[in-house]
């Protein structure tokens, strides 16, 4: 039995460079992102009232000081909406939309903006009709550009159960992934040729 040639361990380190840079970049990029859940219950008729939890999906570690503070959900122009915030927040709608904001800058108990990795549940909009799921646009502190916030759009989404656990993130299990892709490549061939792992 022959044990793996230096070359067999060149390409395996190379592989798994290959696999790093990859990983690394998009972990080293803080694109602050969140998140809007909602429960739909019909409230008789064509009504339906929606319980929204905004959530700052960012990263705690790499968005420090990057705080949600502000929402825009756009709507039906021909329907009309009642609002409802929690305490430290403010809303103002119109034809068509509704903003959620908040009243005091910083994360509490100082503020009332949203921090990475929290969420704040209470707003409440009821429709005339079934509205589901909604375009938004978010806003966020910006710690290297107090004048320019950061952004991010999305659409609502139903709230599911609360999960078990954390879910990793993508980029970490594209690695795991493709690094047992890559080992069990190598112990394939090397068993194709009659070669063992010592």
């Amino acid at each position: 039995m022959r044990r793996f040639s230096v070359r067999s361990y060149r390409r395996l380190n190379l592989a798994l460079a290959v696999i790093f840079s990859l990983a690394a970049p998009a972990s080293a990029i803080a694109i602050p992102t969140a998140m809007v859940t909602y429960i739909e219950t019909s409230i008789g008729g064509a009504a339906y009232q929606y319980d929204y939890t905004l959530i700052n999906t960012s990263s705690p570690a790499l968005n420090l000081d990057v705080n949600l503070y502000d929402v825009f959900v756009s709507f039906d122009a021909a329907q009309s909406v009642n609002a409802t915030v929690p305490v430290g927040w403010n809303e103002i709608h119109g034809t068509g939309f509704v903003e959620l904001f908040s009243t005091s800058s910083g994360i509490p108990p100082t503020g009332n903006d949203i921090g990475p990795g929290l969420a704040l549940a209470g707003f409440q909009l009821s429709f005339a009709y079934r509205a589901g799921a909604l375009a938004f646009d978010a806003l966020f502190t910006n710690p290297s550009d107090v004048d320019n916030p950061l952004t991010f759009a999305g659409v609502t989404e139903v709230q599911s159960p609360s999960p078990g656990g954390p879910v990793p993130e993508p980029n970490t299990v594209l690695l795991i992934a493709s690094a047992v892709l890559c080992c069990g490549a190598i112990y394939v061939k090397g068993k194709r040729r009659g070669q063992t792992l010592r």
